[in-house]
């Protein structure tokens, strides 16, 4: 994954000690083909955790300091954002990460 494919996201989740401006922020990976499917790979990640997901299932497969209102949310914005984040992964050359 490459830090060019990074997006700024801003969700509210149940945890009040969290703040809602809390930047979590989006990385995705090339496509990628897992049992004879194309798939991207998703990560989240903020200060105070992560959470890991695959398309085009959009589904959180691991997380760590985000509470299970923040995953569905995470999910939701999978649903909803799937067909623009699998048109950037097919625009990512992994040849190319590898020399910059």
């Amino acid at each position: 994954m490459r830090n060019n494919n990074i997006k700024n996201l801003n969700i509210t989740g149940s945890q009040p000690e969290k703040s809602a401006a809390e930047s979590v922020r989006m990385m995705i990976s090339g496509r990628l083909t897992r049992d004879g499917k194309t798939i991207v790979r998703v990560s989240f990640f903020r200060e105070s955790g992560y959470a890991d997901g695959v398309l085009p299932d959009a589904k959180i497969e691991k997380y760590e300091g985000f509470d299970q209102g923040e995953v569905r949310l995470l999910e939701e914005y999978l649903r909803r954002n799937s067909d623009d984040i699998m048109a950037q992964a097919k625009k990512i050359n992994p040849m190319r990460n590898l020399f910059t």
